[in-house]
C-alpha cells in the first residue's frame, strides 16, 4: 500500500514536532538540574540557623546567616520549612519572615536576617533536623530551588 506524498509530509511534520517537544522537556530538566546543583543562589555550607529566644506558644525566634552567590530575587511565597522527625517523616513548619524584608532581594555576599518567627514546637523542635527550601527567580524560564538541610542542634 502506497501513501500519498501529502500524507507522508503530515506524518513527518507530526513526528518532527513530537521530537522537538521531547527535546525541549529533556533540555528543561537537565538545565534546571545543572543550575540547582552547580550554580546555587545560597551557599549551603555557609548557612547558619541561630536560635535567639523562645516566644509565646510554640514559636522560636531565629536569625538566618548565609552567603548569597547569585543576583536573583527571592520568592518568599514558595519557600517551605520542614521539621524532620525521621528520614521518612517531614512536618511542614509555619514561619513568619521579618516585616522589614523590603524588596526581598538581598545583596551578594554575607547576609544576616532579622528575627523570623518559626513554629518549631518550642525549643525541643529546634533540636530536630530541619529542611528549608528557598526559591529564587534568576531567569525567565524557571525558578531556581535551593534546599538546605540543617542537622539537629545536638549533632552540630
Amino acid at each position: 500500500m502506497m501513501f500519498s506524498p501529502m500524507f507522508m509530509g503530515l506524518v513527518e511534520a507530526f513526528f518532527s514536532t513530537v521530537i522537538f517537544f521531547v527535546f525541549i522537556v529533556i533540555a528543561y530538566n537537565i538545565l534546571t538540574f545543572v543550575e540547582t546543583k552547580y550554580f546555587p543562589v545560597i551557599d549551603a555550607k555557609s548557612f547558619k540557623l541561630e536560635f535567639l529566644t523562645e516566644a509565646p506558644g510554640d514559636l522560636v525566634y531565629v536569625k538566618l546567616k548565609f552567603d548569597k552567590l547569585r543576583e536573583c530575587s527571592f520568592d518568599i511565597e514558595r519557600m517551605s520549612w520542614y521539621k524532620i522527625d525521621d528520614k521518612d517523616h517531614f512536618e511542614r513548619v509555619f514561619f513568619v519572615p521579618p516585616e522589614q524584608m523590603g524588596d526581598r532581594s538581598r545583596p551578594l555576599g554575607k547576609n544576616n536576617t532579622d528575627a523570623w518567627d518559626v513554629n518549631l514546637g518550642g525549643l525541643s523542635g529546634f533540636n530536630k533536623e530541619q529542611k528549608i527550601v528557598f526559591y529564587h527567580n534568576c531567569n525567565p524560564f524557571w525558578t531556581t530551588k535551593t534546599e538546605i538541610v540543617i542537622p539537629d542542634v545536638k549533632n552540630r
